[in-house]
């Protein structure tokens, strides 16, 4: 779930990389997130999402993994844990409507 002070953080952060040049696109389970982040990036919906996170420039990921004794982030640049966060996203990016 993502809460309303992280969405008012973002969109400003969102919306001008966008006007810069960069593509956007995310992928959540949540209808009404969806509508709000339409206005300037690609979306698509899944029903379940475990976790979440950020791919920048297929140089640098950032896993967002919800657990039972909490939320925890993992920040990583290594090419192969890259490549399979891309993989991972590419492959749940084609099968969402």
């Amino acid at each position: 779930e993502v809460s309303k002070w992280f969405i008012d953080k973002i969109i400003p952060i969102l919306i001008t990389i966008k006007n810069q040049g960069v593509k956007i696109n995310i992928l959540t389970s949540d209808i009404n997130i969806s509508k709000i982040f339409m206005e300037f990036s690609k979306v698509k919906i899944r029903d379940t999402m475990f976790g979440g996170g950020i791919i920048v420039d297929n140089n640098e990921i950032v896993l967002l993994i919800e657990g039972s004794d909490g939320n925890m982030a993992i920040w990583a640049n290594h090419p192969g844990l890259v490549n399979i966060a891309n993989s991972y996203f590419d492959f749940l990016w084609l099968i969402s409507k």
